[in-house]
């Protein structure tokens, strides 16, 4: 989508992309929550599984893997950043403060490199659903699920998810294009930046979200 790949419909014919609809929207969630529940030694290994199936069976090329493995590394820094702090809270001693942070950043615990496994490996599941199903497919997964359990035509809760679903690549590519503009005008990577361009996402994004409201409602 317009330079967006991180959760991003890639077109292709893996037996992932054949898998049906309804049965993708039950696994991808199901799935992903399991990846929280295995041992750490499972996590890695279907983590590189996942990270090679995507390579070697989907044919994704260079960009689409860094687009993936982009947020898992923004990811650990910032939960072990927050579990540092939080953990060094009551600590007086500014230069003891400073070197066990540092420590604690360079060499993290046990139990951190578990939870950041189990966060990868779901996230990357996520991915390959995402990247194999696209907008249509998701719809009519949710769609047929909703269906078989209210046995009703009208399916609101699946219209809803649908909607959700595509506004996650949306909001990507329309702060890509807020962000082009911002350094167009020669502005500078800031909190000052944020500022600015957090209010422009949220008018940019929310239009879109009325217009989607607008068009599913013509086509029922």
């Amino acid at each position: 989508m317009e330079g967006i790949r991180f959760f991003s419909y890639t077109p292709g014919k893996s037996l992932l992309h054949k898998i049906p609809p309804s049965i993708k929207v039950v696994l991808m969630p199901l799935l992903s929550v399991l990846a929280f529940v295995l041992p750490a030694a499972l996590s890695l290994i279907f983590l590189v599984f996942c990270l090679l199936f995507s390579v070697i069976i989907l044919k994704f090329s260079r960009k689409d893997i860094i687009s993936t493995l982009k947020p898992l590394i923004a990811y650990f820094f910032i939960l072990e950043i927050i579990s540092i702090v939080l953990n060094l809270i009551s600590e007086k001693n500014t230069f003891t403060l400073t070197f066990y942070f540092f420590l604690k950043l360079l060499r993290p615990s046990s139990d951190f490199l578990k939870l950041f496994l189990h966060i990868s490996l779901s996230l990357e599941i996520s991915s390959l659903f995402y990247r194999t199903t696209s907008i249509t497919e998701f719809n009519e997964g949710f769609s047929s699920v909703e269906q078989f359990f209210t046995r009703k035509t009208a399916t609101p809760f699946a219209d809803m998810l649908s909607l959700t679903i595509t506004f996650i690549p949306r909001l990507a590519l329309f702060w890509q294009k807020i962000n082009y503009a911002w350094k167009a005008r020669n502005g500078k990577n800031s909190i000052r930046k944020i500022f600015i361009l957090t209010p422009i996402l949220f008018r940019v994004g929310m239009h879109e979200a009325w217009q989607k409201a607008l068009s599913r409602e013509n086509r029922k």
